[in-house]
């Protein structure tokens, strides 16, 4: 960031701590969380456009960042930004009343399985 309070000399250093203090958050009981913190350039292939200079996957994505700031404490048990009643996981996740379904096993079996259900040409 070219107006940004960190010397570009001193960039990589301040996000390693940065990124060290984020992986080493506990829970609300100081219980280890497991936290992924990665620099995008370091899983991706291939990184297009600004990517962030951090992502933040919490607690094995059982907790995440608020979307707010100005919080008086690291843990808030609410949603800062209304409702979210979804639920993550690292692989996807796909509910359907449907027992005809065909489980999918592949990412191209699964997005085959969502044109159809979502009535979308490929």
């Amino acid at each position: 960031e070219e107006n940004g309070i960190i010397e570009p000399r001193d960039f990589e250093k301040e996000r390693n701590e940065l990124k060290a203090k984020l992986e080493a958050i506990t829970d609300d009981k100081g219980n280890k969380l497991n936290n992924f913190i990665p620099v995008p350039r370091d899983i991706y292939k291939e990184v297009n456009g600004d990517p962030p200079d951090l992502m933040g996957f919490f607690g094995d994505l059982a907790w995440r960042a608020a979307g707010t700031v100005g919080h008086k404490k690291v843990h808030i048990f609410e949603n800062d930004t209304g409702p979210d009643d979804s639920v993550h996981d690292w692989t996807a996740l796909f509910i359907s009343n449907k027992s005809e379904l065909k489980k999918p096993t592949t990412i191209f079996e699964a997005s085959e399985l969502l044109r159809e259900v979502l009535h979308v040409e490929a």
